[in-house]
């Protein structure tokens, strides 16, 4: 018999009659690397026809999502069952996970606690000889949770089928989807080290390897620095791109992958700000968030870097309105649709370029302690929000403005701030000068990129540059239009400096795009393509 964990399946192709799901009813609707399971009275469900051998085995799988609420009788379940009276599962009923056992019909709550959406993404039931049956949970597949004590099962373990399913059995309205992917399928990761596991009783799972770069906590983690000179790229900062809008963004930053010939880490968008409108849970999620979960769930450890208006156009300059709450529902909303879309780890990028007066509605060159107080009123909101895990980034500009010098002008303060970064564009204000002069006033001018390393350091936080990119020469901005040696020392930036992510911003906002520069595209690619 063959065991539990060999059952693997990344859904890149099913069909319901076929292995090894064989056994499926509903039937489930499959898109690639995802099954959806219509939570319906009827039923629907993944159901192997063969049978496996949980003992010192596991079985695991990542929920992307699960419908929840409703009168309460809306249930998704992952178990591991000789007939329907004899299985074990961990699921989720109205608003509760639980981890159980049916014995000859008779059915026993080992654990249950409220389910979170982004700290339950993945479940995954375990047995280990002479300990027991075991539930874990992750955000992420990589760092488990123990949920609860291991329990020892009344029933045989040996001839087990694998049952996915979804339904209701109440009184419920048009419930969403239950998502599944990745059967016995977690992320890869290589060149990593062991992290521990967390237990809420007994011992801890088996150790999982996690990568150098997640970060769990509020605070950013630095990686250690090398004994001499700059880093190589596989040390480098996470590769990021922002292309658009939604799924615009996802067909350009797949494009700039296969021009480069490596995986994109870090996918940006941004939440516009021309109305509140746009802060609802259903458009961004519709619009943008789901489907960059989509694209991350094909790139295990990928990230999204989201901008977050602190005002809209319609309330410039507004910050004491934030700070009473008048625009609390939106800002909320937003959180929430981060959170349910999977992307509650996202690095929210609130109220970028605050030195820039011309950014718009929340530009705090007249007014930086407004912008300050309506920061940190916006970071509590989103952090308490179920299931976030956000981190926070001062996004800023190069260059003061108005009563703005220096970054302090403007700082949220420590408990606000995890990562500091600056936008870097090949500009120079005023007339055409050599690549040379231009660099070096990037580089050294007030609030430069000099400054911005100094800043970091100064407040212990780890930088980032969410935007950064080549612009073409003939407006007010008179940028250096197709210039690789904009690109190499941007290069030399990354790679000398504890950068978290950098993410070229390929999208025409007048300078253009990254394709219209034959020299620096190239340039580009030399630098930012993996090593031979």
């Amino acid at each position: 018999m063959a065991k539990m964990a060999t059952l693997v399946d990344a859904f890149t192709s099913f069909h319901p009659a076929g292995g090894p799901w064989n056994f499926s009813y509903g039937p489930p609707s499959p898109v690639p690397g995802r099954i959806h399971l219509h939570c319906a009275g009827t039923y629907e469900g993944l159901l192997t026809g063969s049978t496996y051998d949980l003992t010192d085995s596991s079985l695991l799988a990542e929920m992307v999502s699960v419908p929840t609420g409703g009168g309460g009788t809306r249930h998704t379940m992952l178990r591991a069952q000789t007939d329907g009276n004899d299985y074990i599962e961990m699921g989720c009923v109205g608003d509760r996970i639980h981890f159980r056992q049916n014995s000859a019909g008779t059915l026993t709550t080992w654990e249950s606690t409220v389910y979170d959406a982004a700290a339950h993404r993945w479940w995954k039931l375990t047995h280990v000889t002479g300990t027991g049956c075991m539930a874990s949970v992750s955000p992420d597949g990589v760092t488990w949770t123990r949920f609860g004590a291991p329990h020892t099962p009344s029933i045989e373990l040996t001839a087990m089928r694998v049952h996915i399913f979804c339904g209701y059995y109440g009184t419920e309205t048009s419930p969403p989807d239950a998502v599944v992917a990745n059967v016995n399928n977690p992320p890869i990761l290589t060149n990593a080290p062991a992290g521990a596991v967390t237990a809420t009783g007994g011992a801890p799972d088996a150790p999982q390897p996690r990568p150098p770069d997640v970060i769990t906590g509020s605070a950013p983690v630095t990686r250690p620095r090398p004994k001499t000179g700059g880093r190589d790229l596989d040390d480098a900062p996470r590769f990021g791109q922002y292309g658009g809008y939604g799924s615009t963004g996802v067909t350009n930053v797949d494009a700039v992958e296969a021009l480069v010939g490596r995986t994109v880490e870090i996918a940006s968008d941004y939440l516009p700000h021309d109305s509140w409108s746009w802060f609802d849970r259903t458009r961004m999620r519709t619009e943008q968030l789901d489907g960059w979960r989509t694209w991350r769930d094909a790139r295990p450890g990928s990230g999204l870097a989201y901008g977050v208006p602190i005002l809209t156009d319609s309330s410039t300059g507004d910050f004491a309105g934030v700070v009473a709450g008048t625009y609390d529902t939106s800002f909320t909303a937003a959180a929430d649709a981060l959170v349910e879309s999977g992307n509650g780890d996202a690095v929210v990028r609130l109220g970028w370029e605050p030195n820039n007066p011309g950014i718009g509605s929340w530009q705090a060159t007249s007014d930086p302690a407004g912008y300050i107080n309506a920061f940190r009123h916006i970071v509590a909101l989103f952090r308490g929000r179920p299931g976030a895990r956000f981190l926070f980034e001062l996004s800023s500009a190069v260059g003061p403005s108005g009563s703005i010098t220096t970054f302090d002008d403007y700082y949220p303060g420590n408990p606000y701030v995890d990562l500091i970064g600056l936008n870097v564009y090949d500009v120079w204000w005023g007339g055409t000068v050599p690549p040379a002069t231009r660099w070096t006033n990037i580089r050294t001018a007030g609030m430069s990129i000099d400054a911005v390393v100094a800043f970091a350091a100064s407040k212990g936080k780890r930088l980032v540059c969410s935007e950064w990119g080549l612009y073409g020469p003939g407006d007010a901005y008179n940028g250096g239009g197709d210039d690789p040696y904009y690109i190499d020392r941007m290069y030399e930036y990354f790679r000398d400096n504890d950068l978290y992510y950098q993410c070229y911003f390929n999208w025409d906002w007048g300078g253009g795009v990254l394709a219209d520069f034959p020299n620096g595209q190239a340039e580009y690619v030399l630098k930012f393509a993996p090593p031979a």
